[in-house]
């Protein structure tokens, strides 16, 4: 026990610094939920002066018909726009830019959608996070369960982190197992409502996030 606990001191770091950049994802993607109106110069205005630091588009296959786009961390506008395709994405060329039909529905919106500088970090701290559980053997759930909380579940990899191989609030001290282990049909249904939770708690979030700024 004691050989292997030098081993389980850096799991537990590593799972802390994970968990760490993954809610640092969150928080700063909750504005993006809940956007003040601006209009096409103010997004013009912005790209000229070098503070979008993220752009998220909608699009026919055509034109761009609107723009979410993030000038730092917790401020992110919305404009409807018409730009040709093409003449956007040289607009834009510089500036990290998502469409929202690329958007994959099995990967949490908040992952990919980081608006600051090395932002990709989240995605890849998620994608780790990942790997650890499908090459794991879940305490609380089988892989199956902790796949849909991960995709469907939105914050499922916060949740693992939390709570997998034990609590963390246990440290490298060993837990007890649980009375029951989640299936995977379970944990889908669990997925679910988590995400419809997250959601909402989210908007709510992004909602007061606005208000505060409004009132300043």
């Amino acid at each position: 026990m004691e050989m292997r606990q030098p081993y389980r001191l850096i799991g537990l770091f590593l799972r802390v610094l994970l968990l760490c950049v993954l809610m640092w994802g969150v928080i700063v993607s909750i504005p993006s939920l809940s956007l003040p109106g601006g209009t096409p110069a103010q997004f013009e205005q912005a790209l000229d002066q070098d503070r979008v630091t993220f752009v998220i588009y909608r699009s026919t296959p055509e034109q761009v018909t609107s723009v979410k786009w993030a000038e730092g961390a917790f401020s992110w506008h919305y404009a409807g726009v018409s730009y040709p395709v093409d003449a956007f994405i040289g607009r834009t060329w510089e500036v990290p830019t998502r469409s929202e039909s690329d958007s994959n529905r099995w990967i949490p919106f908040w992952v990919y959608i980081t608006p600051v500088k090395y932002g990709w970090v989240v995605a890849v701290a998620w994608a780790l996070a990942l790997a650890v559980m499908l090459g794991s053997v879940p305490r609380l759930a089988n892989r199956w369960a902790w796949l849909w909380l991960f995709t469907v579940g939105q914050i499922g990899a916060i949740l693992f982190l939390l709570l997998e191989p034990r609590s963390l609030w246990y440290g490298t001290q060993p837990q007890d197992p649980p009375r029951y282990r989640r299936t995977g049909g379970v944990g889908c249904l669990n997925a679910i409502g988590l995400a419809v939770v997250t959601v909402a708690l989210g908007a709510l979030a992004g909602a007061l996030i606005e208000a505060v700024r409004s009132s300043t």
